[in-house]
């Protein structure tokens, strides 16, 4: 009698047979015009041949069903600043002036808070 399949032989054959159809699709679509009805169906073939691996491996149990809630949302911030200094012409000054009254920067100290009063205490 043969060994029951672990989930790591049953991941590794879904994978196989993903890829294995998968380069044959990618290989059917090489030279064909990408506005073609035929690579249109290929692409549609492709998109289900996804889905379906998707689908295969979350009724399996290697996946979790709705992967929403196990994803953590990330944001990535880029920079980009030129070496060179831009001219400023008076449009630019103007946008920047304006700007500076609607939003004034944090360079101006804020006035102090008032001093608390003291409270008079009775003495018996």
């Amino acid at each position: 009698m043969s060994r029951p399949k672990s989930s790591r032989s049953i991941a590794a054959d879904i994978e196989k047979t993903f890829k294995a159809n998968l380069k044959l699709l990618e290989s059917s679509m090489e030279g064909l015009e990408p506005i073609s009805r035929a690579y249109l169906d290929r692409l549609m073939a492709k998109s289900r041949l996804e889905q379906q691996y998707r689908e295969e491996r979350a009724s399996r149990g290697l996946d979790p069903q709705n992967l929403g809630p196990v994803t953590r949302l990330r944001f990535d911030f880029v920079a980009a600043i030129e070496p060179q200094l831009r001219e400023v012409n008076a449009e630019r000054r103007q946008f920047e002036d304006d700007l500076d009254e609607e939003f004034p920067s944090a360079q101006t100290l804020p006035e102090p808070a008032p001093e608390p009063k003291k409270s008079k205490k009775r003495t018996k």
